[in-house]
């Protein structure tokens, strides 16, 4: 993530720029890509000072204020709003994602039980098959003395395939 600070009648020093980027850094662990615009600004002598974030994505914009008498003090609290803010709007992402993942489980299940009675169904995290490219998956899947590969695409991460060899060594292809 990038950060830009633009100060008005605030000195930014260097340990509290480092302290930023540090605190910062946080949020590319949310896997969330844009910029921070940091804005620090007092407008009188001794006054408090004020700090605005606005945090552009590709997803939408952020925004939050706070002051304090302390730039650490305002700019934490603020980052803190932010941070608070950018869990809600990961969460709001992540039932899109959900829903795309159900409904995958869901087509898999029902073409599951349609070649075999009392097959055992488990949920399970997509995270954990693994990422193939699909000539990768050919190779990986006549190494195995399995008929059948479950693996994420290299390309859309989120998007399952299910790779059958059948009994005259031909292969099927399902994509969810």
């Amino acid at each position: 993530m990038r950060v830009e600070v633009q100060t008005r009648g605030v000195e930014l020093s260097r340990s509290l720029e480092i302290w930023l980027k540090k605190k910062v850094s946080k949020f590319d662990r949310m896997e969330i890509d844009g910029i921070l615009y940091v804005t620090l600004r007092r407008n009188y002598e001794k006054g408090p000072i004020e700090v605005d974030l606005l945090l552009q994505t590709d997803k939408g914009t952020l925004q939050t204020r706070n002051d304090g008498y302390h730039e650490k003090t305002a700019l934490s609290r603020a980052l803190q709003k932010i941070e608070q803010q950018l869990i809600k709007f990961k969460k709001k992402r992540g039932v899109e994602r959900h829903r795309k993942t159900s409904h995958a489980l869901q087509e898999l299940k029902e073409m599951l039980l349609e070649g075999e009675q009392g097959v055992r169904i488990r949920r399970g995290s997509l995270a954990r098959l693994p990422l193939y490219a699909l000539d990768e998956a050919f190779s990986v899947i006549d190494g195995k003395n399995s008929g059948f590969l479950l693996f994420r695409d290299v390309e859309d991460d989120n998007r399952v395939k299910l790779l059958i060899r059948e009994r005259d060594d031909e292969f099927v292809l399902y994509e969810f």
